[in-house]
């Protein structure tokens, strides 16, 4: 019995064949470069366009947008972070995916020993004493 304990827990610790730790990691760095990358845009926008109708405009808040890194960096660090968001959506569609499924399992094993009193219909509303 604890053989088959310590594979669970095994395979509890993986998702994807990805540690959780990692997984966390993975996460706190999309998380990162979301934050940099939008204040990035945002100051290159701010700098080239303006704020209110095209007024305080400025060529230097542009010019530190790029926090010292060439165009192409931040195309690289762009499809990076499309990349991690990516497996996050699939590590969350898994996870998801397992829960329900588990969920689905454990509600078909439940059975009723006495039937619910005053109930004589099916659960989703539709016997014969169907108000709607």
């Amino acid at each position: 019995m604890s053989n088959q304990n310590s594979t669970i827990e095994k395979q509890i610790e993986k998702r994807l064949g990805i540690s959780i730790a990692t997984w966390d990691k993975i996460e706190l760095a999309s998380l990162g470069l979301l934050v940099i990358i939008t204040a990035r845009e945002t100051m290159d926008v701010v700098g080239s366009k303006g704020v209110f109708g095209g007024r305080l405009k400025s060529k230097k808040l542009q010019r530190m947008s790029r926090l010292g890194f060439e165009r192409s960096t931040w195309t690289d660090l762009n499809v990076f972070s499309s990349l991690m968001g990516a497996a996050l959506l699939l590590k969350g569609a898994v996870d998801t995916v397992e829960s329900k499924t588990d969920l689905l399992s454990k509600r078909n094993s439940l059975k009723l020993t006495r039937p619910i009193r005053g109930f004589s219909g099916n659960l989703q509303g539709f016997g014969r004493n169907r108000i709607i």
